[in-house]
C-alpha cells in the first residue's frame, strides 16, 4: 500500500511538471505575439 502511494505520488508530479511546462510555453508564446 505504501509502495501504491508513493508510485501515485510520482504520476502526480510527473503530470504537475508537464502541465506547469505547458502553461509556461504558452505563456512565453502569448508574450512574443
Amino acid at each position: 500500500m505504501n509502495a501504491l502511494s508513493g508510485l501515485q505520488n510520482h504520476e502526480n508530479s510527473i503530470h504537475c511538471k508537464i502541465f506547469v511546462g505547458l502553461i509556461s510555453v504558452a505563456h512565453q508564446a502569448r508574450s512574443h505575439g
